[in-house]
């Protein structure tokens, strides 16, 4: 879990450069979708201040909660674990998260089933001052499903990857797990089933073991969504450290 989440927050770190029953009292205009959300902040008194990440959100009646995972220094790091409650009032959500590291996080948002935009400010404590500014919320459809696309490999060699990928979660910490397989059409790396696999947010990673017995190492494939909206596009970087190669590169990927 730890190296998952580390290969996770250095591709973050990368990316940073229902309806109420009848009666006289109907349920909340707005009602989220479920699942996997990317979260973007940015700060009012530092612009070069961002926070990206994403949290699990679910909706019940008019009450939300979800886990938040956040990298937005000084008081915020991926493996905090962000707990965030809140209610839906007409189409207005106000969430307040825990505090972590002496800090809480509260946040006012309006919009859409599956696009929340708004403020958000910071309490600040013994990490850091008090903040405030923007925030949206993107609503990721999973990514289960078949995909397709390319490995370029840092000498230019090109092979072609097919992909079948299961998405499940949140888990208790609030991320997705991803289960599946990967087909290369060379040898390098080896096709294999997906050993673990995160996504939160926009930001994805896999741990893919050789199928072949004989083949020992793994390759790891981590990047983003490039249209969270859509999550149809993924593009990011692999290495590949087994016994039979060691390569690294680009991958591109199109859901089918």
């Amino acid at each position: 879990m730890r190296f998952i989440s580390g290969v996770i927050l250095l591709t973050v770190c990368i990316w940073i450069c229902g309806c109420g029953s009848g009666g006289s009292n109907p349920g909340p205009a707005l009602n989220i979708a479920s699942g996997n959300w990317q979260v973007s902040t940015v700060s009012a008194a530092t612009p070069d201040l961002r926070g990206l990440g994403g949290t699990s959100l679910s909706q019940t009646g008019a009450n939300v909660s979800g886990i938040m995972h956040l990298v937005s220094p000084p008081c915020f790091n991926f493996l905090n674990d962000i707990n965030l409650n809140g209610t839906v009032s007409g189409t207005t959500l106000k969430l307040t998260s825990n505090a972590v590291s002496g800090s809480t996080i509260s946040a006012t948002v309006s919009g859409s089933e599956k696009l929340l935009a708004g403020t958000y400010a910071s309490s600040g404590g013994a990490c850091g001052p008090p903040d405030q500014g923007t925030v949206t919320a993107t609503f990721v459809p999973p990514a289960t499903g078949s995909w397709h696309g390319t490995l370029t490999s840092a000498g230019g060699t090109l092979t072609q990857v097919t992909a079948n990928v299961t998405q499940n979660g949140p888990d208790p910490d609030g991320l997705f797990s991803l289960s599946g397989t990967l087909t290369f059409s060379g040898t390098c790396p080896a096709s294999g089933t997906i050993s673990g696999g995160l996504a939160n947010g926009a930001v994805y990673v896999l741990i893919v073991k050789p199928t072949d017995p004989a083949v020992t190492g793994e390759s790891i494939i981590s990047g983003t969504m490039t249209d969270p909206a859509t999550a149809t596009a993924f593009s990011g970087f692999y290495s590949a450290i087994e016994s039979a190669c060691t390569d690294n590169g680009t991958i591109s990927l199109s859901k089918s």
